[in-house]
């Protein structure tokens, strides 16, 4: 399955729920490693930088997820609908 493929089903899965989102086009007035998709609910962001599984997110990318973590952000890689409820689950659970 490709990238293109899974994050077009958890941009789908994002839409059922009560926040915003969007999909991250990176460009050249872009900053580098900024993860593929913002997800915003009750004033919280999460970012997700989406891989086929077994995949690995870049030296770069790893960074970008490490400053938004510090920032107070859920920030993770992730390659599947599921991964992304895990995490989103986890985060309102407090785990």
């Amino acid at each position: 399955m490709s990238e293109r493929t899974i994050t077009n089903a958890i941009m789908r899965y994002l839409k059922t729920l009560d926040g915003w989102c969007m999909k991250i086009h990176g460009s050249s007035m872009q900053m580098s490693g900024v993860p593929d998709i913002l997800y915003v609910e009750f004033g919280r962001a999460f970012w997700f930088e989406v891989k086929r599984p077994n995949g690995n997110a870049t030296k770069l990318q790893r960074h970008r997820l490490q400053e938004l973590q510090q920032a107070g952000c859920g920030a993770w890689v992730v390659n599947s609908v599921q991964d992304v409820k895990d995490k989103l689950y986890r985060w309102n659970a407090g785990l």
